[in-house]
């Protein structure tokens, strides 16, 4: 009989559940600020001036986690790639571009600052959309 309590199965369900609760509650609570005069950053609400220093602070971690998670995805060693890890690295440089724009469409306050923000943004996407589709070809490479 196959055991399904291995530590890989324990250690997955654990970083399911942090996950899990990190919509719950993180996730959650900071999408309902989105359109929230309560959490606007203004002189007049004390709490929410550092309340956004917080979540800056959040951005820039969760940001260089997304790089460096990519990264390492793409300077694995040639037995471990195929199409699953490549699937990862897409996955999280779309989730890393992609609040840069998704926003807009719904609420112009989610939109970049200034023409100079959305060339900064489109900057940085571009190299590495096209770097990631270079990629492909590797990661989709019959093994030998």
């Amino acid at each position: 009989m196959k055991s399904y309590f291995t530590c890989l199965n324990v250690g997955r369900v654990l970083v399911a559940l942090g996950f899990y609760f990190a919509i719950k509650w993180e996730v959650y609570f900071t999408w309902r600020h989105i359109g929230d005069n309560n959490f606007l950053l203004q002189p007049e609400s004390r709490m929410v001036v550092t309340h956004g220093w917080y979540h800056f602070f959040r951005e820039v971690f969760v940001s260089i986690a997304a790089m460096i998670s990519t990264l390492i995805l793409l300077f694995v060693p040639k037995s471990t790639r195929s199409p699953l890890v490549w699937f990862a690295a897409i996955v999280l440089i779309v989730g890393f571009y992609a609040p840069f724009w998704v926003g807009m469409p719904f609420m112009p306050e989610l939109s970049a600052p200034s023409l100079r923000s959305d060339l900064n943004h489109i900057y940085s996407a571009i190299p590495s959309i096209i770097g990631i589709l270079f990629c492909y070809k590797a990661y989709f490479a019959k093994q030998v």
